[in-house]
Formats: structure tokens, sequence, C-alpha cells
């Protein structure tokens, strides 16, 4: 069964309230003692017992890390008076992270304070705090975090009526290990002033901003309608209303374009304080349950999650939990120590590539190993650093900034560079965002959630286009037919097998193909999956991934990248190129990911003769030989080559329906594209993929079948490729709109027609 696997066995150590509490992990204080009225009573103090007041998580696993536990969690109550007569409720919740750190504990620490309660009991007022690492080591782990939640009640019987949850800024934390008391938060709370959502959070001194309020309404006695706001009637809930964007945020983003009609036409409750919706939002579909394969063998940690999974190929990733940042090793990290490295002969690292293409794809793995990812932790346990592990040289960190609610609110990629900034509502949801390469949007959402309009920075419509999947017959009435090991074409009254899947590793990837005609090709994957060899082309991966070599019996193709993924130079047996994107003229910082120039073989160091532009949304709209327009949907509609003819693409939704290449005489080459075929005059190309696998090609042409290794050709005008919904220039290593790096595999099996972009 998929997740069984062998696991350190659990440990959980309780102690109750009046207990000794000898054997605790000393490093972790005990908690404060529990609240009790001046002259409580013995029966008020009897209600304590048997109260946790502090539990650690261990693991029995026999190492060093053993007496040390992944989890504290410490409970402080208080004893209230009611007119119902005496009730215990929770005061102080501290939970302190330490995923066995040695030597010294650095806890992750939280901790729920409960501020007021009500006549009954009820929680009116409470806080979570996430408090700074004591010695702060990456950006992000020094801030104070705390949240102020008030709960409001019905007017009768004290049921909830709603929740306001304010972000608190600008509170000085306390010192290292000294947590806030309920007494000392609540005095810096009361010198709090409020803030207005769209406001930028001002750290010098304290404000409070409303960032997430629920309200709820109650059927009448009738079941006619709902109850005035704090009526809760028989308890029967009506609807749960949520405040997505407040009239300020409104009016910052939109200005006088949005209104209250235009907000209530949107289907958002209009009142004075901003736009809200009902109900918990919009859900998955359900559908069937699914099982994955092949299975994978899991080891478990005492929480529950996954610390090692071994694949049925042989090759392991591991996770490695600290209280402040996370280490993933994936297959190639961990090969070394794997059983399918050792089944292909273990070849040294750093000796000569080995001639067999099992044993190079294990040589090649090896050469990466030991760079794992790391993700650095805020306060809160949320993922703001990620560091790739380029090689164990180079390095490279994404810095991600959260909103109070965990949404991205900026994104800084590896070169220091800015390349989104967001703005989202109440709810999560983007309403505006400035993106490096594709510039400013404006999205105006409607309830539920959909994206009604869309703008860009000069207030033109971005269009969406729909997804559509052709289900048309092929042409002349064949059809594709699929099934787990191969393709056939039923063609004028006969099935022919296109391909033909003899055989696949554990992990189901097909790596003895055989084609229409005999032909049989071997394929070869790495220890993270990236294909390796497929028949005579074999193919190279850096450390991250990222294609870097093709290589055939008669050419080869290589290139290098910067740190976001950007194509740096390219060498093949036509020479050497090398890429400029935009950057900053004075101080040569990045801008953007545009590519502005690249050299060819023949210019002088230093030139950079092939030339780009861009529009407003970053779409590509000159290449070297061409210009290129493009629709409300960004779609390629026109490509303008300077040698006289026109291409022209036609769309259905967002797939490419057809292709008209206008010549300088008059005549039109027109070619028809259904999903994975295309015919142009009588001969039809047919991408044959299985599985997501690209095995070749097949050329039908009058009445004859023949299939070649390989993907198809790219578009013969222009030398794109239109992948996924966009056009790609793969020697390029990008997409023409953003986002544009593209680090896939590059074919060399095929000549490049006029008015590629080079």
């Amino acid at each position: 069964m998929r997740g069984t696997g062998t696991a350190p066995r659990v440990r959980t150590l309780v102690w109750r309230h009046g207990e000794d509490t000898y054997g605790h992990y000393a490093p972790v204080p005990p908690p404060g003692p529990a609240v009790l009225p001046d002259d409580a009573t013995p029966a008020e103090r009897a209600l304590l017992a048997g109260r946790v007041v502090r539990a650690e998580t261990h693991a029995e696993d026999g190492s060093d890390r053993g007496a040390v536990p992944y989890l504290v969690t410490r409970y402080r109550h208080i004893v209230l008076r009611t007119p119902d007569g005496p009730v215990v409720r929770p005061l102080e919740t501290i939970t302190s992270r330490l995923e066995r750190c040695l030597p010294q504990p650095d806890p992750r620490v939280t901790h729920e304070i409960a501020l007021a309660f009500g006549p009954r009991g009820q929680l009116l007022e409470s806080a979570r705090v996430a408090y700074p690492r004591i010695v702060p080591r990456q950006p992000g782990q020094e801030v104070l975090h705390v949240t102020l939640t008030r709960h409001l009640l019905s007017d009768v019987d004290g049921r909830t009526a709603g929740t306001d949850r304010f972000e608190v800024t600008g509170l000085a934390a306390p010192e290292p290990g000294e947590p806030f008391t309920p007494q000392t938060l609540a005095a810096a709370l009361a010198g709090s002033r409020p803030a207005a959502f769209e406001d930028v959070p001002d750290h010098r001194s304290p404000r409070h901003r409303l960032i997430a309020a629920t309200r709820v309404r109650y059927w009448d006695a009738a079941m006619r309608g709902p109850l005035p706001h704090g009526s809760a009637g028989r308890g029967l809930v009506h609807h749960v209303r949520r405040l997505a964007v407040t009239r300020g945020l409104l009016r910052a983003v939109f200005g006088e374009a949005v209104d209250d009609e235009r907000m209530a036409a949107l289907g958002y409750l209009v009142d004075g304080a901003g736009y809200w919706i009902t109900g918990t939002g919009p859900r998955p579909p359900s559908g069937p349950l699914s099982s994955t394969m092949p299975q994978e063998a899991v080891v478990r940690d005492p929480l529950g999650r996954v610390l090692r999974a071994e694949r049925p190929d042989g090759t392991v990733s591991t996770t490695d939990r600290h209280a402040w940042r996370r280490e993933t090793w994936d297959a190639g990290d961990t090969v070394l120590s794997s059983r399918w490295y050792a089944a292909r002969g273990a070849p040294d690292p750093v000796g000569p590539e080995p001639p067999g293409p099992g044993a190079r794809a294990a040589w090649l793995s090896a050469r990466h190993a030991d760079t794992p990812a790391t993700t650095h932790l805020d306060p809160l346990g949320r993922a703001v650093i990620a560091i790739a592990d380029a090689g164990g040289v180079d390095q490279y960190a994404t810095h991600t900034a959260l909103d109070a609610s965990g949404a991205v609110a900026a994104v800084t990629d590896p070169r220091g560079l800015t390349v989104l900034r967001r703005v989202n509502d109440l709810l999560g949801r983007e309403l505006a965002a400035v993106d490096a390469d594709a510039g400013v949007r404006i999205t105006l959402p409607d309830a539920a959630g959909r994206a009604v309009e869309r703008r860009d920075g000069e207030g033109a419509a971005i269009e969406r286009a729909e997804p559509s999947v052709h289900t048309g017959p092929f042409p002349d009435g064949s059809e594709l037919l699929r099934d787990h090991n191969g393709l056939s074409l039923r063609l004028g009254g006969r099935t022919l097998r296109l391909i033909e899947v003899l055989d696949r590793d554990p992990c189901g990837r097909p790596t003895r193909v055989r084609h229409l005609g005999g032909a049989e090709f071997t394929r070869f994957y790495n220890a993270t999956g990236e294909l390796v060899a497929d028949g005579p082309v074999r193919y190279a991966h850096d450390a991250l991934g990222r294609h870097v070599a093709t290589m055939t019996p008669t050419a080869f193709f290589h290139r290098g990248y910067d740190p976001a993924g950007n194509t740096l130079v390219t060498a093949s047996l036509e020479g050497t190129r090398f890429f400029h994107h935009e950057e900053d003229p004075e101080t040569g910082d990045p801008l953007s990911n545009r590519l502005m120039a690249h050299s060819r073989p023949r210019d002088a160091a230093g030139v950079f003769s092939a030339l780009f532009d861009y529009d407003g949304r970053g779409r590509t709209v000159r290449v070297p030989g061409a210009r290129l327009a493009w629709d409300a949907a960004d779609r390629l509609s026109l490509v303008d080559i300077a040698d006289g003819r026109r291409v022209r693409h036609h769309y259905e939704g967002t797939a490419l329906a057809a292709t008209e290449v206008h010549h300088p005489g008059g005549r039109i080459d027109l070619i028809e594209r259904r999903g994975d075929w295309s015919r142009a005059g009588g001969t039809v190309v047919l991408a044959l993929v299985l599985d997501g696998h690209r095995l070749g090609h097949a050329i039908v042409r009058d009445g004859e079948v023949t299939v070649h290794h390989g993907p198809p050709p790219p578009d013969p005008a222009t030398g794109l490729e239109f992948r996924d919904g966009r056009w790609l220039a793969p020697r390029l290593g990008r997409f023409l709109i953003p986002p544009y790096p593209w680090t896939g595999l590059v074919e060399l099996s095929r000549d490049e027609p006029p008015g590629r972009p080079r």
C-alpha cells in the first residue's frame, strides 16, 4: 500500500495539573500556574484536576537526538465564575517547535493568549504571537508577528455573531525566551492605533489593521429569512459572510471606475464596511478516488510528515526538518547511496564519462549529488526563502514576502530583482500586480473569485481565452487510438501500430520503443527522471534539472543560464552566441527577464547584432528578421517576416486551429491543426505523445505512413513551437510572452527555416 514503511517509535509525554513535572525537557521551562479567583473554593480548584499542562513528542530512534523533542506544547488555564457556575477555559498555549535541534535548542515559538472573556466564559478577545528567532540568521526571522481576534456574540445566548481579525505591527518584542503574559500583551495593545487595510504597515509605533472579518446571520423562527445581525434565534445558521474588499482598498486600486452598483452586480453584499461574499467560497468538484502508481515506500516522522520515500526504481528522496529551515534531498541528491546507482555500476563521478548509456545516466546524476534545496521559514513557519544549490558552488536564493493572510505580496529573484509585487484583498486574491516582465495588471474578481475583468497599465483589456480541446476527426476520417503500450492509427480501413512501448522502467517510463517499420530505440533517464538518452541522441542537465547539452553523432548544442533561468550563452557547430537581458544602463543591475539582444557567431566581441523589442505587457514584438503582433488574449496573431511573407495564426480558445502563410506573389499556404496533428496540403504530421512522453512523429502522405524519431518539426515559416498555449523559441530558451525562461530539451534533428528567431 502506498505510504507504508517503517518509522521510529513515537513517545508522547504528558503532564497534568497537580502532577510533578519531573522528566520534562529542561531547556523549555514549565508553564505558569493556573489563574483562579483570589477566594477560590476547593470545588473550583478541583476543576483543574487532570488538565494537560505540558506535552512533548519524541522519537525513539536510538540517535543522539532522541532526548530532544520535536514539539513541546505548554498549557495554562483560568477558572472563571459564570451565572451557570465556575468553568475552566484555556488561557495560554505556547508551542515550541524544536525539531530535535542540537547542540543548542533553537525553537520556533508560537503563543496563543486569551485576553478577554464574556459573562458566560465565552472568548471575546484573543491574540496569536509568533516570536522572532533568538539569533536571526535569515531575513524575515527577526519579525514579531501578532494577530488580534475579536469575537462578536449574539445579544441573547452568546452565540457567535462574527469575528474581526487584526494584524498588529510596531510592538516591541519581549526578551528572548520571555514570552508575553496576558497582562503585558494587553498593555501593549492598549496603545495601538487603527490603520486602514490598504496602508503600508508601520513598524515604528503600534498599529492594528483589519485583515479579516466574518459575520454570521441566523434564520428567523418561521424560516423565512435571516434575523438581523446579532440575533441568533434558534441558532440555525442562515449564511456566513466574509469581508473581501474594503472601501478604501477598492478606491486605491480602481479609483472611481468601480462603484457599489458594479460590485453588487458582481455578487458582493455591500455595506458601509465594504464588500462581502457569502458562504465558504467555491469548492473543488468531487470525483472518484484514484490511486497513484507505481508505489513508494514512505517513512514518516512522529508528526506524520514524510522523512524518506523510496521509489520502485531504487531512487530515494528525503526531507530534513529543522525549526527554522527545511532541506529537501531529491533522488539526485541522494543518488550515491541508492540502489538505482549501485545497479548501474556506481561510476566514479570524478572519473571519465562511461560509454554505456545506463552507466552514463548514473554518472551524470552522481556529478550533482549532495545539492539539496533549502527552504528557510519565518516565525509563523511559512516558507520565505528558497535556496537552490546549482552544483555546490553557486546557490540561488529566491525571497518571497507574504502578507498577513499568507498570500504572496512580493517575489525577489536570485539576482536581487523584485520580479513581482502584488496587492491582494482580504481573501488573498490578487487585485493589482506589477510584474518586471509583464508590467502592470489590474484584476477585478466577482464574489465567486472569477476574474471578470483584467486590464494592463494603460487600461487596455486583457482577455482570457477559454481552454479548448479539439475532438474532431482526423483528416480523411482517420483516428488515433491510445492504449497503455502504444499508439495506433486507423486509416482507410486499416489500423497501423505507430508506436509500441516494449519495456518500461519500474516507475512506468518507456525505456524501449518500437516504431512502425521495426526500428527500435532505447531511452535512459537520470535519477530524477530527466531524459538523458533517446536512441542516438544524448542529453545533459545541470544540478537544477535545466537542459545544458544535446549531442548527436553529427551535431551538438550547449547552453548556460543566469540564476533566474535565462539563457546566457549557447554553442553549436554554427558558433557561440551570447545573450543580453534588460538592465540598468548605469548600474548594470537587472531590470527584467526580457532578452534585448544576442550576438551572432560572426559578431565582433561585445557586439550584439540580433535585436528584440517588447510591448507594455512584455510580449515580444520584434525578433531578428520579423515583427510580431498579438491579440487581446495574448495569442500570436501575425508574424511579418522581412522576406515579405506574412504568417497569420487562428485559434479556437487557447488551441491553435490554423496557420496561413501569405507569400509576396499572392500564394497562400494553409496549415490546419487539430491537437497533435497538422495538415499542409496533402501531408499530415502527427506528434506521437504517450503519457506525456514525446516518442516520435508520424508523416502521412498519399496514404503512406512513416514514423520518425524525435518530435515533429516546428512551424515551417517561423521555426517557433506552440506549446501549452504559448509560442516557444527553443534555441533561445524562452517563450515569447512572460514568463519567458524555458529550460527544456533542445532537438537537433531538423533544419532551421528562414525567419527563425535567433
